[in-house]
């Protein structure tokens, strides 16, 4: 294929020594015009392929980065998660004794009104002792059972 194109003025006729000449020169020529072309297309290339280094080393660089960020916001997480485990096991805890609590409060408010019961049932009967001499008898369950004196 043509790399190019050599124009040469002459003042004389061409020998033929010469013609041999500029044949093996022009082989010479194109070898080394091909040799330059390529050079500039290596430079060419190779400062294409230097740019993209730079490039994909900024851009490993920006990815080490968010990895580094992800990570941190990974532990964060971790450490939120097990700080949302603890306090769901101490709310655990707390309504087991909440629960406890009121099972104990159930438990003595049916407590205090069986002795509220009791209470009543006793002043119910000392009231009515009261009013009533022991030898009087009237006919309400608590005095019935007792015997009549003087009958």
């Amino acid at each position: 294929h043509t790399l190019g194109v050599f124009e040469f003025a002459l003042f004389g006729e061409l020998s033929e020594q010469a013609r041999e000449f500029l044949e093996t020169a022009r082989e010479t020529v194109g070898i080394a015009l091909e040799v330059a072309r390529s050079g500039a297309s290596l430079r060419s290339l190779l400062e294409k392929t230097q740019k993209q280094a730079d490039l994909l080393a900024a851009q490993e660089e920006e990815l080490r980065a968010s990895n580094r960020e992800l990570t941190d916001q990974q532990d964060e997480l971790r450490r939120a998660n097990d700080e949302l485990e603890a306090q769901r096991r101490e709310l655990s805890t707390q309504n087991l004794e909440l629960e406890q609590t009121r099972e104990d409060l159930v438990q003595k408010a049916t407590e205090l009104a069986r002795v509220s019961n009791y209470k009543s049932q006793f002043l119910a009967n000392m009231s009515h002792e009261l009013r009533t001499p022991l030898t009087a008898c009237c006919s309400c369950p608590t005095c019935l059972p007792r015997t009549r004196v003087g009958t």
